[in-house]
């Protein structure tokens, strides 16, 4: 690897001028990396994590004296998040899809 990487930075590997140099990594990007927390002070998970923590959103029906509620747990600020990225509502009502 250090000798493809030393023929490129030489320039002597059939004409490849000037090897570029990856480009580093911002102050922010290092940051949140290290603290594992968002500029908006939400935790960055994976996508499997991330589904995860949306499906402990959950919706009680409770049923008394002949009338039947719906509650909606509430949503945390990393739920609620996800939603306004997704230019979505929180959906109160499962759809028949």
């Amino acid at each position: 690897m250090w000798r493809l990487r030393l023929l490129l930075c030489s320039g002597a590997a059939g004409g490849l001028e000037g090897a570029q140099i990856p480009a580093r990594r911002s102050a922010a990007a290092a940051v949140k990396d290290t603290a594992k927390i968002t500029l908006d002070k939400l935790p960055v998970r994976g996508y499997r994590e991330l589904v995860a923590h949306l499906a402990t959103l959950t919706r009680n029906t409770v049923s008394f004296a002949g009338r039947r509620l719906e509650k909606l747990s509430t949503p945390t600020p990393e739920q609620r998040r996800v939603f306004d990225l997704l230019g979505k509502p929180i959906p109160l009502r499962l759809s028949a899809a």
